[in-house]
């Protein structure tokens, strides 16, 4: 009886060590994959010793020393945000499209006009690193300079625009001012129950067709962050070309047509809407948007909260906001 006891207790002790030590690799290789790479995104990954961007099928696009630089150009324009919400607006030499940004320091200069890049300006401010989009690395192939190619415009989650600053962070030393600013914005962020009644369509004519957001796009998740449902084409992350029958059907039924004005100013409008007005089919209601007067796309970098709060006020109170008013395509 003492035996079989023996040989139960042996047994038991052998199979608790078995565990014990499988538990063990579980919890040694968590600890090494969080300190092998503190920031994933999908894409980017910060790790210890090294940087990498991603296109959307997880292809690397560039690979750089996690380190500080301190001579930088941005071609992707945007980032110029994450830098001056980090106080490392001096880490940055030049930047393209210098005229888009607002407080920008007298030290940064610029490089060049929409897509055209100044690379005899650029070689002048002898930078440590470029930053650019996947579109704009041809142009730069030829610098021996570090690159980080990044196509941040393809996030369409407003919150997870947030996660760049965690990518630029470690190339100016500035980890835990990110994390800081991250949870701040994050506190920020408010969550609208979608009324489905409240539909907002936003059609698009560029000469060649009409076009329709896809419903993983940015502007669609905006909509719907705001509490209103978005008209949209199902599985897609990019405008999609619809027919003219599909364009006249959805004009003639929705509740809200979104315009996203790019004008200097208000005035004239209704000239740059004439592919829609000659259709005479459209809703009563408009909701209206200038992006160049309201900073629409530099605050969506950083701060998608106040233009969610912003249309969430104008669908439901009827207020005329910082980014949106309602209008009457009569007036």
């Amino acid at each position: 009886m003492v035996s079989n006891w023996l040989r139960i207790k042996a047994f038991l002790c052998t199979w608790c060590a078995v565990f014990l030590w499988g538990w063990c690799l579980v919890l040694f290789s968590c600890s090494a994959e969080h300190s092998s790479v503190s920031k994933r995104h999908a894409l980017f990954s910060v790790g210890t010793d090294t940087i990498k961007t991603f296109s959307t099928d997880r292809v690397v696009l560039s690979t750089l020393e996690n380190k500080t630089y301190n001579r930088i150009v941005l071609l992707a324009t945007p980032f110029y945000n994450y830098f001056q919400a980090l106080n490392a607006e001096t880490n940055v030499v030049g930047v393209l499209n210098h005229d888009r940004l607002t407080h920008v320091g007298s030290h940064v200069k610029s490089v060049g006009q929409g897509d055209q890049i100044d690379l005899e300006r650029i070689m002048a401010l002898d930078p440590d690193l470029i930053i650019c989009n996947s579109y704009q690395l041809d142009q730069v192939k030829s610098f021996d300079q570090v690159k980080l190619v990044c196509d941040e415009y393809l996030e369409s989650d407003p919150l997870r625009r947030l996660d760049f600053l965690s990518l630029i962070a470690p190339l100016v030393g500035a980890n835990e001012k990110a994390e800081n600013v991250i949870n701040d914005k994050l506190k920020c962020f408010k969550t609208y129950k979608v009324n489905a009644e409240k539909m907002v369509l936003k059609l698009d004519n560029f000469g060649s067709g009409w076009y329709e957001p896809g419903c993983d796009t940015y502007v669609s998740n905006l909509i719907r962050f705001a509490g209103a449902k978005p008209v949209c084409v199902n599985g897609s992350e990019k405008s999609e070309k619809i027919s003219d029958e599909q364009a006249i059907l959805a004009l003639g039924s929705q509740n809200f047509l979104l315009f996203m004005d790019w004008g200097l100013s208000k005035e004239g409008y209704q000239k740059r809407m004439a592919h829609i007005l000659t259709l005479d089919n459209y809703p009563a209601r408009m909701i209206y948007c200038n992006t160049t007067q309201s900073d629409y796309f530099q605050q969506s970098v950083l701060n998608s909260h106040l233009i969610i709060n912003d249309l969430h006020e104008v669908l439901f109170n009827g207020a005329k906001g910082r980014f949106f008013e309602i209008v009457s395509l009569e007036e």
